[in-house]
């Protein structure tokens, strides 16, 4: 007896660490559910309002789609943690799942006023829409593997006191979404599907390719996009990049980064086994400011399912038959494989996919919000799986498929599901497609692009502009049919409008063209889109989509086996872009002068070495003052350094479409400045580096038009730089980490440092003087400062909130000196400003709009610089300074002068 209670013991000796094991690992998934709560979302919405909400629901009942027409928006609060939100709501969804459950409805939701959550726009949704924890996974994936991913979490819903449960909340795009992802605002993009739905619930076979005839791009935010002019030219150009590479008049590379394209396309279809959100109206698109190439913005993954045939499997061809003749028979998927650098960037994203630890690294990142989210839903939704293994099982089948033939090009061959082209269309076409190309005030002739893709020919009759100005054609217009499958001819159609007519830009969005089928007496009618399909104009100065040609300029010298392209020494004048390749390292030697002129600049994939010495420094310069200055972007991790490098009187680079707001800028490209001077710039920043890392050493700016230097998305460290006559901020730093040590400033309009949109800056040894505000902090920012002295100036320190989107900031000081200011603190109420451990208190509100005010100032040096180096677009600027500031007056006169320069 004794014998066996021994050895039961000693089983159980060994069992207890496995037993502790387990209920550790239970302990710590029950810990890891009971840490978070979710946000608590209300809607309410009024009798009358949620009555018209029910009548659009029934209309989609009959139709058995939710068509645009019958999305009516009403308005409603949203309450979020007891805190309300005006908004206005619609109902969401094309198809039945999300509208037909009166429990489990679907809205739209627009916040009127500041943000919810960080967002501006949202959906509202039952997690079984995008398959439950599906989606979810899906965005974190995206937001891991660095591409653009949208926001999409859980709450708990209820509408109008009524409990939903745990719904889903899912952001739509905007530039809070862009600027949450460490962005550069700019357009997003989606094609317009209701052609393909309205066709697609008849069964009418071919609709999904006569929708990329006829496809129409549409930005986010339309509204804003039309009235901010830098936004209307970004959509200009991203809406003809995509129209133009549809219809092959543009490579895949010449348009999208292709390296976070096809990362996107083997994460989503490969990685997840699903093609849905990549599909033609899902996929969306971001068009980048800075690289004037096209991003994707995934989303909608459904389900993840087993992948066994990778994507490009079927795509392996540079083309198939189709494509030789360019007018018809488009394929969207074999459109992007088309070109080969497409797809040996999607060979290099399978590679990155297809190791086991690359899963394990995803995992090991969310693993707590995962364990949460899955106890959750499982709990409300018991049949709920969260497999993560298929995730794996795809994963071990791309290594699979990587170790076969699969990267070899296969010969052009018939496209294996042509039997559709050859039968053609079984259903009648009816419809126009307009776009507004230009209005020429000279003539006073409105410019218009038509295309008609009905399968009978059609008349135009007439236009109207802005509700009450009609314009008959005089001359029988007459377009022809479009044939099955081919895309759309547009035809130019020049009118002349009455010269009594005032064309104001805002109509360019509210003409309406009225036609009729031939031979027919019933008219109808389309609205014109604001913007044109596809001008070959719009690219005679594109930058983005030349060749490079360094081989031009005989003071290049190319050192193919070093990959090594150098400057000679020697004063060199640079009267056209220069357009430098990956691939290179540029280099140049020491006392080099480079002269820009002729609005020229330089631009460059590939890292620059450029090492000067005191007594023989480089020098980039721009006599003329028109010289556009310098960009290096995408460099692959490649640092570029620059020691004892002078960049003198340099403009931002810039043509009609695309602008810079650097002198000297790098994205996505690594950089050191040693000894380095900027001196007299004429651009928004001297330097502007985002998305990179960088470090600053003995670094000096002087005559600066408007930011010294700014810090956007970066990592990086700054030590013993100066700068002096600064007419904007000198150090601004933006969703950054910086370090700063040993700096210096005297003359600032604005702020010395700025810590701005979620930054962290940690800095010693400043002395800051005669300074608009000596320190600032703001949107969820902290500045944390050791030894600083900020004397002669407006303001000591400011700590606030600017943007709805973030939350207050906070500055901690220890050791600091403040002598001979007007105003030694502004604090927001929220902020935190903590001096030698003594916390200041102030309850001040809006401190952003208090600070920037009408106030008599003296802007007199501004004045003279500009009136030195004039430009219609420096006066421009000086008018929106005038005028954030109150100073009606003085802005009138700055336009008034503007209006003297081309």
């Amino acid at each position: 007896m004794f014998l066996k209670k021994s050895i039961l013991l000693n089983i159980l000796l060994l069992l207890i660490p496995f037993l502790l094991h387990g209920f550790t690992n239970q302990s710590i998934e029950t810990g890891v559910a009971q840490k978070k709560t979710l946000p608590k979302i209300e809607l309410k919405i009024s009798e009358q309002s949620m009555s018209i909400l029910m009548e659009d629901r029934k209309k989609a009942l009959v139709l058995s789609q939710l068509i645009s027409q019958f999305k009516s928006i009403v308005p409603a609060i949203l309450v979020v943690d007891g805190k309300d939100y005006p908004v206005e709501v619609k109902l969401k969804g094309i198809f039945g799942d999300h509208w037909k459950n009166t429990n489990a409805l679907s809205f739209r939701v627009i916040v009127k006023s500041g943000t919810v959550l960080g967002m501006k726009a949202f959906s509202l949704q039952h997690p079984a829409r995008r398959q439950y924890l599906n989606e979810w996974l899906y965005h974190k994936a995206l937001e891991h593997f660095g591409l653009i991913a949208t926001k999409y979490e859980f709450v708990r819903f209820s509408l109008n006191n009524k409990s939903f449960g745990t719904y889903a909340i899912e952001e739509v795009p905007d530039k809070y979404l862009i600027e949450r992802n460490k962005m550069r605002e700019g357009v997003v993009l989606r094609f317009e599907d209701d052609y393909l739905w309205n066709n697609y619930l008849l069964n009418r076979e071919g609709a999904n390719i006569e929708n990329l005839n006829l496809c129409e791009l549409k930005p986010y935010n339309g509204k804003r996009v039309l009235k901010k002019k830098e936004l209307r030219k970004q959509y200009t150009i991203a809406s003809q990049l995509m129209h133009g590479f549809i219809h092959r008049k543009f490579t895949t590379s010449e348009v999208f980064n292709i390296e976070k394209l096809a990362l996107c396309f083997a994460l989503t279809a490969d990685l997840f086994g699903q093609n849905h959100a990549l599909q033609l109206p899902n996929l969306r698109f971001y068009y980048n400011p800075i690289s004037s190439k096209i991003e994707p913005v995934g989303f909608d993954i459904t389900d993840i399912k087993k992948r066994k045939v990778l994507l490009g499997t079927h795509m392996n061809y540079l083309y198939d038959n189709y494509f030789h003749n360019d007018s018809a028979y488009p394929s969207w998927y074999r459109t992007f494989f088309k070109d080969r650098a497409f797809f040996d960037a999607y060979v290099q994203a399978l590679k990155k996919l297809q190791s086991k630890e690359t899963l394990d690294e995803f995992f090991a990142t969310i693993n707590e919000d995962f364990i949460y989210y899955s106890r959750l839903l499982k709990k409300q939704f018991p049949k709920f799986k969260a497999n993560k293994n298929l995730l794996y099982f795809n994963q071990n089948n791309i290594q699979k498929q990587l170790q076969t033939n699969f990267t070899q090009t296969k010969k052009p061959e018939q496209f294996p599901k042509g039997k559709i082209y050859q039968k053609g269309l079984d259903w009648k076409r009816v419809g126009i497609q307009a776009a507004y190309v230009d209005y020429d005030k000279k003539s006073h002739q409105l410019i218009i692009k038509v295309g008609n893709y009905s399968s009978d020919p059609v008349e135009l009759i007439n236009i109207r502009i802005n509700k009450n100005y009609y314009h008959y054609l005089t001359q029988k217009v007459t377009l022809p049919p479009k044939l099955p499958y081919y895309f759309i001819k547009h035809k130019e159609i020049r009118l002349d409008l009455a010269e009594e007519f005032v064309w104001s830009k805002a109509f360019r969005k509210k003409i309406t063209i009225f036609y009729q089928l031939a031979g027919t007496k019933e008219v109808d009618k389309c609205k014109v889109l604001p913007f044109p399909f596809f001008e070959e104009s719009t690219f005679e100065n594109d930058l983005f989509r030349k060749q490079a040609n360094y081989t031009k300029f005989s003071f290049i010298e190319v050192d193919e086996k070093n990959k090594v392209l150098k400057f000679k020494k020697g004063d060199w004048q640079i009267e056209e872009h220069l357009l430098i390749p990956k691939g290179y390292t540029v280099q140049c030697e020491k006392g080099t002068v480079l002269t820009l002129k002729k609005k020229t600049s330089i631009i460059s994939y590939a890292p620059f070495q450029f090492k000067g010495s005191k007594q023989a420094p480089i020098i980039i310069q721009s006599k003329d003052k028109k010289g556009s200055g310098l960009l290096i972007l995408e460099t692959q991790g490649q640092v570029s350094s620059f020691e004892h490098v002078h960049f003198k009187q340099l403009s931002n680079p810039k043509t009609d479409y695309w602008t810079l707001t650097g002198a000297v800028t790098l994205y996505e490209a690594p950089v050191t400045f040693n000894n380095c001077e900027f001196i007299d710039n004429q651009s928004e920043d001297a330097l502007n580096i985002v998305r990179s890392s960088f470090e600053l050493n003995n670094c000096h700016f002087k005559n600066i038009f408007s930011d010294a230097f700014d810090a956007d998305f970066c990592t990086g460290n700054i030590k013993k730089c100066t700068v002096i006559n600064c007419l904007n901020d000198g150090i601004d730093v933006s969703g950054s980490e910086v370090n700063i040590d040993e700096v210096s400033m005297d003359g600032l309009k604005d702020k010395g440092i700025s810590s701005g949109e979620n930054s962290n800056v940690v800095a010693k040894n400043i002395q800051i003087q005669n300074a608009e505000i000596g320190l600032a902090a703001k949107d969820l920012s902290t500045l944390t400062i050791d030894n600083v002295s900020v004397k002669d100036s407006e303001i000591g320190c400011a700590v606030y909130q600017k943007k709805p989107e973030f939350g207050p900031a906070t500055i901690t000081i220890k050791n600091g000196t403040f002598e001979n200011n007007k105003q030694e603190n502004q604090i927001e109420a929220g902020s935190t400003l903590v001096i030698d451990g003594q916390k200041k208190i102030d309850n001040k509100h809006l401190l952003y709009e208090t600070m920037y005010k009408a106030k008599e100032q003296d802007y007199s040096d501004l004045e003279e610089y500009i009136a030195q180096y004039p430009t219609k677009e420096r006066y421009l600027k000086l008018s929106e300074y005038y005028k954030k500031r109150g100073l009606n007056k003085k802005s009138q006169e700055a336009e008034q002068k503007a209006s003297k320069y081309q």
